[in-house]
């Protein structure tokens, strides 16, 4: 796309972004800011958006994947904040020195691991938000209750019931489900917790 240095978009600006089909997709993440709030708070909406989107792109193909952690970690770098920063990825492989055939499993694998470390960090946060009592929940009957009342914006699930996963996308939550580690971590609370909107 063109890109006018200092200069508001045009309506051929606006026609042209109608008309881009990027071949991987738009990333987006809103995040609500309050120019009196100086705390900061938009950069841990912006962080746990960034990192969902990552977890929800888990059963994308490959370049998929591949184009959203590049894009992730670019907002990241952008905002300049550590903690964006330090989103989770693979380890790092000098890939030029590795046979061709064991490029794509490599590759995969530090996938894998991230989307775990993904997951851990999601339960850990929704554990925590239970922890303080204000913001999360844990539990299958206590996730139930606040499915009904349409509290819940994230539902996290080992092996959830379908009337839980009914309700979750009747009321437009999000639903991730995680497994290994971050499963184990999650199975004191019947492998249910959730993310509350209030």
């Amino acid at each position: 796309m063109t890109r006018h240095a200092q200069s508001h978009p045009t309506l051929d600006d606006a026609r042209e972004l109608l008309e881009w089909q990027p071949p991987l997709g738009v990333l987006s993440v809103y995040v609500r800011i309050d120019p009196a709030d100086r705390g900061g708070g938009w950069r841990t909406a912006l962080r746990n958006g960034l990192a969902d989107a990552l977890v929800r792109a888990k059963p994308a193909e490959h370049d998929a994947r591949v184009a959203l952690r590049s894009t992730a970690d670019r907002i990241a770098r952008r905002f300049g904040d550590q903690e964006l920063q330090s989103l989770p990825r693979g380890s790092d492989v000098d890939l030029i020195a590795e046979p061709a055939g064991r490029f794509l499993e490599l590759v995969e694998t530090a996938v894998e691991r991230r989307d775990a470390e993904l997951e851990r960090r999601l339960v850990e946060r929704a554990l925590e938000e239970t922890r303080g009592g204000a913001h999360g929940v844990a539990g299958a009957q206590e996730a139930a209750a606040a499915l009904e009342e349409g509290r819940v914006d994230h539902l996290i699930v080992d092996d959830a019931t379908e009337p839980l996963i009914r309700r979750a996308l009747r009321t437009g939550a999000r639903i991730t489900p995680v497994s290994g580690a971050a499963a184990e971590n999650l199975a004191p609370a019947e492998g249910v917790a959730a993310l509350l909107r209030y």
